[in-house]
């Protein structure tokens, strides 16, 4: 698969085999999406995502796929989104943020109709959804840091949320009609250039994320306050907004 590294590219070939002998002619459409669908792939460290769309979504359905699905986890790959027609349509003015996030990050691999290409997504909903997101992220940050001990863990739980975070940045820019980059380091320029904020920590994340740069450990509980701080700043620019 052009773009993917060979093996990357093989496991996803393997997926789609896969998928087409448990749905058979009830397969509807199949999507690599989220980081390995972008310009920001890391050929063997970013994770193969897919949508997966049937015609319905049944018992039938899940006990065809659910044994296949145990066997990809030590491949990289994740458990398929499942999706049907019937939940496709209705969900997208209460799950807006996702929805918008496989508009722009994926590439449809199976179907003759991309059911992802033309989400509409209304601003109101995805106002709500956003707000409700950025706030619960807040109070889970802060959770984390009174639950959490030793830096180490400390560090994986601000790494390990930097990727949702993703999502909600391009959110908060589509709530403003700007241009949504799919690459993470420039996501977060768009953000502070649009909002005309700074944050500086996320970009310390995201290098630390894909090892151009490392958290210590002496500066961990710093880095995560600082975190916590530039969350809060985005919770008040999207209520102003």
């Amino acid at each position: 698969m052009t773009d993917l590294s060979r093996r990357d590219s093989a496991k996803v070939e393997e997926v789609l085999a896969a998928l087409r002998r448990a749905c058979g002619d009830r397969l509807l459409a199949v999507a690599l999406s989220g980081e390995a669908a972008t310009a920001g792939y890391r050929p063997g460290k970013s994770r193969l995502s897919f949508a997966v769309v049937v015609d319905t979504v049944d018992a039938a359905i899940l006990d065809a796929i659910r044994p296949i699905v145990g066997r990809w986890w030590h491949r990289n790959v994740a458990t398929p989104l499942l999706l049907d027609p019937l939940y496709l349509e209705p969900s997208r003015d209460v799950f807006p943020l996702e929805f918008l996030d496989l508009l722009d990050r994926h590439r449809l691999l199976v179907g003759r109709i991309d059911p992802f290409a033309d989400a509409r997504i209304e601003r109101v909903h995805l106002r709500i959804e956003l707000e409700e997101q950025l706030r619960g992220k807040m109070l889970h940050l802060w959770e984390a840091y009174l639950e959490t001990r030793g830096v180490r863990r400390l560090r994986s739980v601000m790494l390990d949320t930097l990727p949702y975070f993703h999502i909600l940045l391009r959110g908060a820019l589509f709530l403003i009609d700007e241009d949504r980059p799919t690459v993470p380091r420039d996501l977060i320029c768009a953000v502070e250039e649009a909002y005309r904020i700074d944050l500086p920590t996320f970009g310390v994340l995201e290098a630390t994320r894909v090892g151009a740069s490392l958290v210590t450990r002496s500066t961990v509980a710093s880095v995560f306050m600082r975190y916590l701080d530039e969350v809060r700043t985005l919770v008040r620019v999207v209520n102003a907004a």
